[in-house]
């Protein structure tokens, strides 16, 4: 595995991630007068809490075996998506779960980030992860407050915008996905 196959990778994802800020961008358009910023990866990934968030999740893949497997299946199924959907990767299966799990654990402190700094709701262009399903259920009480505590909309979900009341006041983020 070479690093021009990750680097390869890095670009689809890329590219993929601006369709993604797009279909955020559009879905933005149904909520007037609410305040919606988008927040790609990159710029969280630049702040200080980011690092000691990252440290956090980083910990917990590394004690909690529940966990750390949790970010393999979660890794594991959208891989499965991914491939189902007729696209094909640009690296190997193992380096494409290493570089998800990854990812995952980016997603992870990103969110934490973002809940920190005061953003009641996420907006998120897929379903939820499984992994922050399980947060949010208890299965992990290490997990950092701020994943144990966050709502996320998931736009995959919803299909009329009367389907959701959100209060004008509400602040929200997403982050670009990656994988």
């Amino acid at each position: 595995m070479g690093v021009g196959e990750e680097g390869n990778a890095t670009v689809l994802a890329l590219d993929r991630g601006k369709v993604q800020i797009e279909t955020i961008a559009d879905a933005a358009h149904a909520f007037p007068g609410i305040q919606i910023e988008i927040l790609p990866i990159s710029k969280i990934i630049a702040t200080p809490e980011f690092g000691r968030n990252w440290s956090w999740i980083e910990e917990l893949d590394q004690s909690n075996s529940d966990f750390s497997k949790s970010l393999t299946r979660t890794a594991q199924q959208y891989l499965k998506t991914y491939s189902s959907q007729g696209r094909h990767r640009a690296v190997d299966h193992d380096t494409a779960v290493r570089l998800c799990r990854r990812y995952l654990k980016e997603e992870l402190a990103a969110f934490s980030v973002i809940h920190e700094r005061g953003w009641l709701i996420d907006v998120y262009p897929g379903p939820e992860l499984p992994v922050l399903l399980e947060i949010a259920q208890g299965k992990y009480p290490d997990a950092p407050y701020f994943l144990k505590n966050r709502i996320s909309i998931s736009l995959e979900h919803v299909r009329h915008e009367s389907a959701l009341h959100i209060p004008s006041e509400a602040r929200y983020a997403s982050s670009q996905p990656t994988c």
